[in-house]
């Protein structure tokens, strides 16, 4: 018997999954400082943002694939890892170029969370409602019904 999963982990998804949001929008306010630092112009200082919002979008699609093919968890584990790297990087840099390649591999690493947090919370999440610890199918499985409930809230306030 599957074992529902608890508090303690979906705090741990959460923080996975709030790494991005959080390496993007604290580094937001640091651009004057870093910009004062380097001694940058404008578009470079703003590049060393963009580049982390570039790097996580293109990585969001790669790591669905790769967890399919590889499994979610060392998938997650090497994304976590690269965020790691890249955030020892950016904190170490000395050059321009240092920081902006610190904080594309941070962004990558944080891909992974916007990507894999809701697949695997969402099968232990269906387990706890309903009580049950078989597999109710899979996300693409719910594909053709539509959004569930949860989705269409979002949609609407969007």
């Amino acid at each position: 018997m599957t074992q529902t999963p608890g508090r303690l982990f979906g705090f741990c998804l959460g923080v996975v999954a709030f790494l991005g949001p959080l390496a993007i929008h604290v580094y937001l306010p640091v651009i004057p400082a870093v910009k004062a630092a380097f001694g940058l112009p404008d578009a470079l200082a703003q590049l060393t943002f963009s580049i982390a919002v570039f790097g996580m979008g293109a990585s969001t699609p790669a790591y669905g694939t790769l967890a399919d093919r590889h499994g979610r968890r060392p998938v997650l584990l090497s994304g976590l890892t690269l965020f790691l790297v890249g955030s020892v990087m950016s904190a170490a840099a000395t050059s321009v170029p240092l920081l902006v390649l610190g904080r594309l591999v941070q962004a990558v690493g944080a891909g992974c969370g916007v990507t894999l947090v809701r697949t695997i919370a969402e099968p232990s999440a269906r387990r706890a409602r309903s009580g049950s610890p078989e597999h109710h199918g899979t996300p693409g499985d719910r594909a053709s019904a539509g959004p569930s409930p949860e989705q269409r809230e979002v949609l609407v306030v969007v």
